[in-house]
């Protein structure tokens, strides 16, 4: 943000707080020192805000250092957010595989070999609906009367189920084990 003339001529002193002008020097003396260019990844707050550059240094004749910086903070913002969501999302896989594995054991439990299948493929199939409404919901959670409607639907023949109360928020691992117990 600064004009080739402010730049040009000037020490890192000059140009940045004092923090991050000593890493500077310090990574232009290691180039130096190696003569060879080198890579540098640094993070530091600078005007009110946290940046990321990554700057390739190398030697230039007389002792000098060249340096051109890229500006990657929105990058590393990106990356972090990636592995927050891999991170989430290998969560929620071996959840969810417990929970298949804990309807598989269930179902053996109370069904014969016979009705096994009919009874496991039926679990599955409620885990696969309240999973399908909290996709919706982007995993934020859904309400009581939501979830209660979507479990019971299929036995709300006539007036046998109706829904009444103030409104209730559930998590989604509260809506996932109240749909599979309803």
């Amino acid at each position: 943000g600064r004009a080739s003339a402010d730049v040009v001529g000037r020490t890192d002193h000059e140009l940045f707080p004092a923090e991050m002008a000593r890493i500077f020097i310090a990574e232009d003396e290691e180039v130096r020192a190696t003569g060879e260019a080198r890579r540098f990844e640094e993070s530091f707050d600078f005007r009110g805000r946290n940046f990321t550059f990554l700057t390739h240094k190398f030697p230039l004749p007389g002792g000098a250092i060249g340096c051109v910086g890229t500006d990657i903070s929105d990058r590393k913002k990106d990356e972090e957010r990636l592995r927050l969501m891999v991170d989430e999302l290998n969560h929620r896989v071996k959840n969810t595989l417990a929970l298949v594995q804990s309807l598989a054991g269930q179902s053996l439990r109370f069904a014969t070999s016979e009705t096994f299948s009919d009874a496991f493929e039926a679990r599955l199939q409620a885990l696969a609906a309240v999973h399908d409404l909290l996709t919706r919901r982007r995993w934020e959670g859904t309400s009581l009367r939501e979830t209660a409607e979507l479990t019971l639907r299929p036995h709300a023949e006539g007036e046998r189920v109706w829904f009444d109360g103030p409104p209730v928020g559930l998590a989604p691992s509260v809506a996932v084990s109240l749909h599979l117990a309803l």
